[in-house]
């Protein structure tokens, strides 16, 4: 499977996530990388979303009235996608070595900022399911249920935020 990962933080919160900018040597100088990107762990690398048009349009319906997808930086994961296929080939064949996995430090200190939103997205479908989550177990939950072969979801909004549509949200367990 193809996926699509954008993470939507405050940018105050950024070193909390242990996101740390790459920069590029030339010469004797170094120099940000337009657009800028950002590394966790020396493992996942994400680019910093200059334009959030696309997101506005299409999900800020979703935000509560108070808030905007603009009062968010947004880190679009790039590269290395062995990641998460292996990560998706370690949920379904329930292997113990998940545990593990570079994903899981990441997602816990997603988790631990005071809010976030995770636009996760199979073959470039649609978002189908919202998800709001109250616990770091509903969280990775939650991400590992949009990785089984067995779902037929291909798109999830997983936030840690107020939302217009609260109510209705339910996650998968």
């Amino acid at each position: 499977m193809e996926y699509s990962i954008d993470i939507f933080i405050k940018d105050s919160d950024r070193n909390m996530l242990g996101l740390s900018e790459i920069f590029v040597h030339w010469g004797d100088e170094w120099f940000s990388q337009d657009p800028k990107q950002y590394s966790f762990d020396s493992t996942l690398i994400f680019e910093k979303h200059r334009e959030i048009n696309f997101f506005k349009r299409y999900y800020d319906i979703f935000m509560s009235d108070d808030s905007s997808i603009e009062n968010y930086a947004g880190f679009k994961l790039l590269g290395d996608f062995e990641l998460i296929t292996n990560l998706e080939w370690l949920i379904n064949k329930k292997q113990p070595e998940l545990t593990d996995h570079p994903w899981l430090p990441f997602f816990r200190k997603l988790y631990a900022l005071p809010e976030f939103i995770i636009f996760f997205v199979k073959n470039g479908d649609e978002i189908e399911k919202q998800f709001s989550v109250h616990s770091e177990k509903e969280l990775l939950d939650a991400i590992c249920n949009r990785l089984t072969w067995k779902t037929t979801l291909s798109g999830a909004l997983i936030t840690k935020t107020e939302w217009r549509y609260y109510d209705y949200i339910c996650l998968l367990i």
